[in-house]
């Protein structure tokens, strides 16, 4: 799983069996963090928040490498827990500037679903994830970013968008820390040549279908 999910030739070396068999035959490495190199550069880190980007579970990382919905399947039962766990948390201080839970002070990061819309998982991947733990939903990571949101911005299928809207179509009318909405995230992410055109209207058609209003 110590594979660099933004560079393609890497990622390619991921095998669905060899992870569904280690899954299998050694279920407790399930439940163990590791030290996989981080896909979030240094300055996507708020100044203002604690964080611990030096490891993480197995099924979160494996998330960002497109697996089948089995491999998900098979690392997440031999931990049920990892769906609710974060991969790098922040924990914005609050008045005290410890970062200690003190009241003003909120969690944030990317729970496995998080990640599975950031790297283009399958709606099969999607719509398990979303089963097992669909509180992931009201996470946010550190620009304010639900799930819905990281899956537009980072081109995901409209297959998966419209899941995520149809489960979760309050999710269609947040904003995130900027005060931009889903829509404007829509519009802005994207360098404006042709695949990217066409990536952007489909979102916001499938906006338009879902939430007429």
């Amino acid at each position: 799983l110590d594979l660099d999910p933004t560079d393609e030739s890497d990622r390619s070396r991921y095998v669905d069996a060899e992870v569904i068999e280690a899954a299998r035959t050694d279920p407790a490495n399930a439940s163990c963090e590791y030290a996989f190199g981080s896909w979030l550069p240094p300055w996507r880190y708020p100044a203002d928040c604690t964080y611990d980007a030096s490891s993480t579970l197995p099924l979160i990382r494996l998330c960002a490498l497109r697996p089948s919905r089995e491999a998900v399947e098979a690392v997440h039962r031999a931990f049920p827990e990892a769906a609710r766990e974060f991969h790098v948390h922040w924990e914005h201080r609050g008045d005290d500037g410890e970062g200690d839970g003190n009241e003003g002070n909120e969690r944030r990061g990317y729970c496995a679903l998080h990640v599975a819309c950031m790297f283009k998982a399958s709606a099969d991947v999607v719509t398990y994830l979303l089963d097992e733990y669909p509180e992931a939903m009201e996470v946010t990571n550190e620009e304010g970013s639900d799930p819905l949101m990281l899956a537009c911005k980072h081109g995901a299928s409209t297959e998966v968008v419209r899941l995520l809207v149809r489960r979760f179509p309050r999710a269609a009318s947040r904003k995130d820390d900027a005060g931009d909405t889903l829509l404007k995230r829509c519009l802005g992410n994207f360098y404006f040549g042709p695949m990217e055109i066409e990536k952007t209207t489909e979102y916001v058609k499938c906006l338009a279908e879902e939430c007429p209003a």
